[in-house]
């Protein structure tokens, strides 16, 4: 499965059934889905409450972050890339990516 950057929620209540053809199609599909027995606005607002928020206040998590990025990203030379005029920026291939 390829990695996706979205993801759909089904909602509805309980007095609301699939019909089993979309049921099929859910466990069937590649992306990812969640069917959810709320209506719409519970769910959304238990993912606004649920999602975490990086602030700079939130010191343990920033440094959690950086430590993390800085295995993969080499932050140097897309400093360098994105603040000269002469970029190569636009070649991803000449970018060394951290292992």
């Amino acid at each position: 499965m390829q990695p996706t950057e979205s993801a759909l929620i089904i909602c509805g209540r309980d007095k609301y059934e699939l019909f089993p053809e979309i049921e099929d199609m859910i466990k069937s599909s590649q992306a990812p889905i969640m069917h959810v027995k709320m209506s719409t606005w519970p769910v959304m607002s238990k993912i606004a409450d649920f999602t975490p928020k990086l602030n700079i206040d939130d010191t343990h998590r920033v440094d959690e972050a950086v430590a993390w990025y800085e295995k993969h990203i080499n932050f140097d030379e897309l400093l360098r890339r994105t603040s000269s005029r002469d970029s190569s920026f636009d070649d991803p291939d000449s970018l060394p990516m951290r292992q």
